[in-house]
């Protein structure tokens, strides 16, 4: 199986953080910047992003959190709501409405 993943996915890395810096872009649809934030909210919270040394180098971190930066510019205020959430690092489900 190790195999197999090498052979198919050898730079399994750089893939991911390629598809969300491309996918962060202000070229893109807001859907997808909307989707792109649920899926770093969700699965890549920022204190395990900055924490987690061998996820990314020093470079790729700042890369991508200036790239979810970027998407502040576009005045979506879905996007802004999940950037700044992300930020936080906050779930929706962690927040206590009492």
């Amino acid at each position: 199986m190790a195999a197999y993943k090498y052979f198919y996915f050898p730079n399994k890395k750089h893939l991911v953080h390629n598809a969300l810096i491309i996918s962060l872009s202000k070229e893109r649809s807001n859907l997808i910047n909307r989707a792109t934030l649920d899926f770093l909210l969700t699965h890549m919270p920022l204190r395990d992003l900055l924490i987690d040394s061998k996820m990314n180098s020093y470079g790729e971190k700042v890369q991508l959190l200036e790239c979810a930066l970027n998407t502040l510019i576009i005045g979506d205020y879905a996007c802004l709501t999940k950037v700044l959430g992300w930020f936080d690092g906050e779930d929706d489900d962690e927040i206590d409405l009492e």
